[in-house]
């Protein structure tokens, strides 16, 4: 859609056996498009093994990306995950 934006977190678990489970709050009109491997089966293994994607209006990326960093500072002071990124396309 026309003024929409997407938000990539890519990050990885710090213990893979246990992986994790959350939900959102995000900003009015945000949604959650999908989670998914950032690595082919088989393949090479990547630094940040793990992605979900948002998708929501322009005019408030910038405070979803804020919220969502604080999301996922907390999993990694919890030891949930072992590091991420946000990025605005799919290029971890």
């Amino acid at each position: 859609m026309e003024g929409e934006k997407v938000i990539f977190v890519f990050y990885t678990f710090k213990d893979k056996t246990k992986g994790g489970s959350w939900s959102y709050v995000l900003p009015k009109d945000w949604w959650f498009v999908g989670s998914g491997s950032t690595s082919p089966v088989g393949g090479k293994k990547s630094k940040y093994e793990n992605e979900e994607q948002f998708q929501g209006p322009n005019a408030t990326q910038k405070n979803t990306i804020q919220y969502l960093d604080n999301f996922f500072k907390k999993l990694k002071a919890k030891g949930v995950i072992k590091l991420y990124k946000i990025r605005q396309s799919y290029l971890p």
